[in-house]
């Protein structure tokens, strides 16, 4: 049985419970700003393709939350630019933006920086504070990025459903 301890160090350089080439389906980390960390442990997966799935709550509209964890904002924008170089696209849950590139991924957290300069997330507005990341492998077999792409709109038809509809 493989050990499972986890330890409150943020600064591991890998993920120590899994095998180094185990496939992980899904992977959501939500770990109040040290979530570059965990990226930058599990990038040997995503450079791999071990990870199909990854949600990673990110806080670009409060840049000082990250400063807490020792971690800069660029250097989160440069993890999730180095994931999409493995073939990954971004879907923003925050209003399901879809993000193909390492540049337009930068783009879209930065607009976050941008939101806090002016007055942080205003509902409705193209600024966000917080919003989970949804990194998908553009290669998911049976569809790649065609496939992504009709389940977010799917997903986005359904977030804006009523109950009773």
């Amino acid at each position: 049985m493989p050990d499972t301890h986890h330890s409150t160090d943020t600064h591991h350089s890998s993920i120590s419970f899994i095998g180094p080439d185990q496939r992980v389906v899904f992977l959501k980390v939500d770990t109040e700003g040290n979530e570059n960390h965990v990226l930058r442990g599990a990038m040997p997966y995503f450079a791999k393709n071990l990870i199909e799935n990854a949600v990673v709550e990110i806080t670009p509209g409060v840049p000082k939350f990250w400063e807490g964890a020792g971690t800069t904002p660029e250097e989160v924008v440069a993890s999730f630019r180095e994931v999409a170089t493995y073939g990954y696209s971004l879907v923003s849950l925050h209003d399901w933006t879809i993000c193909t590139t390492p540049d337009e991924i930068e783009k879209y957290i930065r607009k976050g920086w941008k939101g806090e300069r002016e007055g942080g997330h205003i509902p409705g507005s193209k600024y966000f504070q917080q919003s989970d990341m949804w990194l998908s492998l553009n290669s998911v077999e049976g569809g790649g990025t065609n496939q992504l792409v009709e389940i977010v709109a799917k997903m986005k038809a359904a977030s804006h459903k009523s109950p009773g509809d």
